[in-house]
């Protein structure tokens, strides 16, 4: 099976790799069977995430994340 996809920004062109990012996150979550809100992801990728960090935290938590360090 091959599967192609294709990303489509409208805003910035750095916000395709945040995009990537998001998409990267929730697969971690769904291949741990994480659900629920996973506050590292939105706080790295979005502009309005259920808990604010500054930018450096919210780095540190998502790399934490993806790495299996931190479980949210």
């Amino acid at each position: 099976m091959k599967v192609d996809v294709k990303l489509h920004v409208v805003d910035a062109y750095d916000s395709g790799g945040v995009m990537v990012d998001a998409i990267r996150g929730a697969r971690v979550a769904l291949d741990r069977g994480v659900g629920g809100q996973l506050v590292s992801v939105s706080a790295f990728c979005f502009k309005h995430p259920p808990v604010q960090m500054t930018y450096q935290a919210a780095k540190a938590a998502f790399e934490e994340f993806t790495s299996g360090e931190r479980e949210r």
